[in-house]
């Protein structure tokens, strides 16, 4: 079967990244932890605390992609969450009505399926690194001063639809000072936060697109995590990402 090359090419304009960075995800399937948090739910800083430690894992940005989405169904309770949107809520429901799981916070969903191991190790779980896990195919991500190009090579996948690549600006030691709702009166640290997400698709394989200028320019730590689906659906195929500043 001859071999399918799917080429991701984003322009990005107006950024402060001077250097070039490239971040490879290898061939073998690298793991996307999707954590749903919100700062209304009094649930959830237990969980944003061992997310926020992810930070110094060994693995980082080579066996796993950790991604923070704060949801917005429960702002009513009080606190409008600052980090929160609609299609951060809608991507938690979409992967339960695929994946038959249930919508709560917080909640983590490993590679598109249910992580319960934060729960069942009471906090204090391990994350094992796929073992002899299938050839995916590379997704390669390279950031030159103000271009983003991606390259997934794949023998996988021959949809007739193309493939989805999603972008995702992930900001670091954020902190709140909750003045309402469960949390009022706490201070919250936050790692891995979604910032700014988007979803990019082509009939001829190759994006353009603009991420937030004022965003990349910055001063705040940033990295970036990209991750490749199928149309309509939030399963991650491969991932890759890595630091920006």
């Amino acid at each position: 079967m001859p071999k399918l090359i799917f080429a991701l090419l984003i322009i990005i304009s107006n950024a402060s990244i001077a250097d070039e960075i490239n971040f490879s995800s290898g061939v073998n399937k690298t793991q996307l932890l999707e954590l749903y948090t919100s700062q209304g739910c009094s649930s959830c800083p237990p969980a944003e605390n061992w997310f926020n430690r992810l930070t110094e894992h060994e693995l980082l940005w080579t066996e796993i992609i950790p991604v923070s989405f704060h949801v917005d169904y429960w702002d009513y309770l009080g606190w409008d969450d600052p980090f929160a949107k609609p299609e951060y809520s809608q991507r938690q429901r979409a992967h339960g009505a695929s994946a038959n799981m249930a919508v709560y916070t917080p909640g983590f969903v490993m590679n598109g399926s249910e992580w319960r191991n934060f729960f069942n190790a009471f906090g204090n779980p391990s994350i094992t690194p796929l073992v002899n896990s299938e050839e995916i195919g590379d997704l390669k991500v390279n950031l030159e001063d103000n271009a983003l190009s991606g390259l997934f090579n794949t023998n996988k996948f021959a949809t007739k639809e193309p493939l989805i690549l999603n972008v995702a600006v992930l900001g670091f030691d954020l902190e709140t000072n909750i003045l309402r709702g469960e949390n009022g009166g706490r201070t919250i640290e936050h790692d891995f936060v979604v910032l700014h997400h988007q979803q990019l698709a082509s009939d001829i394989k190759s994006w353009r697109s603009e991420l937030p200028s004022e965003l990349l320019q910055s001063s705040q730590k940033l990295a970036l995590a990209a991750w490749v689906s199928e149309p309509e659906k939030p399963t991650p195929i491969q991932a890759t990402g890595g630091w920006l500043n």
